[in-house]
């Protein structure tokens, strides 16, 4: 796995728009099946009756969002940010016991002012928190694995590569191997400069944006 995120971490710091791009032609479709397919499996008793529908509901909301922001874009935007915080708190009730409800609650209280405050930044941190579901997942398989040692074994790598190579990178330590030209995704995004934008935090400086857009590239690919 650290072989593969090596792979990965050199093609996304050489050519991030193209590993963007082709990442999400090729692996966007499979990423999120793979994503349903083991929550459906790993939650199949939670996932049922009127919590299921609620989700379905809730979820066709953020779809219908999607769909209507092209006209709408404040209010769909607006809309969208507060269905996802309805999904957490789905979430929070169905999943937690006694005072840890409040604990969920309060969290997502403070985090849904700072959403509805400053949604552009709510819609960049939601883009790269959703690469870091493979580390939930994994983190969760890993408890399965009888051995202490054997589960840090595995554990600790999945940190390095999710976690620690993302935050190098942030903080400007591979600098000097970062490539923003197009290359092969020219033909897709142009310059690029939208891309970048959408992975950046709004009115960040061009080389903050190409850090966060080699971040994204280096996780949605891994």
């Amino acid at each position: 796995m650290l072989g593969a995120a090596a792979l990965s971490l050199a093609v996304a710091l050489r050519a991030p728009l193209t590993v963007t791009v082709l990442g999400l032609l090729l692996f966007g479709v499979l990423h999120n099946v793979l994503e349903i397919r083991y929550v459906a499996g790993r939650f199949a008793a939670v996932l049922t009756g009127r919590f299921l529908a609620l989700l379905l509901a809730l979820t066709s909301g953020i779809a219908l969002c999607r769909l209507t922001a092209q006209w709408w874009p404040a209010p769909a935007r607006l809309a969208e940010v507060a269905i996802g915080y309805l999904i957490l708190a789905a979430g929070c009730w169905i999943g937690l016991r006694g005072g840890w409800r409040l604990v969920g609650c309060a969290i997502l209280a403070v985090a849904g002012y700072a959403s509805f405050s400053y949604p552009a930044y709510h819609f960049v941190v939601l883009t790269h928190l959703h690469n870091l579901v493979p580390l939930i997942f994994l983190w969760d398989w890993a408890s399965r694995i009888p051995q202490p040692r054997a589960r840090l074994a595995f554990r600790l790598p999945q940190l390095l590569w999710i976690i620690g190579l993302p935050l190098i990178i942030l903080v400007g330590g591979l600098d000097r191997w970062i490539s923003a030209t197009p290359g092969a995704a020219a033909r897709f995004v142009g310059d690029g400069s939208r891309l970048i934008a959408a992975a950046a935090p709004p009115d960040a400086a061009a080389t903050i944006g190409v850090r966060f857009l080699v971040v994204f590239a280096l996780l949605q690919t891994t």
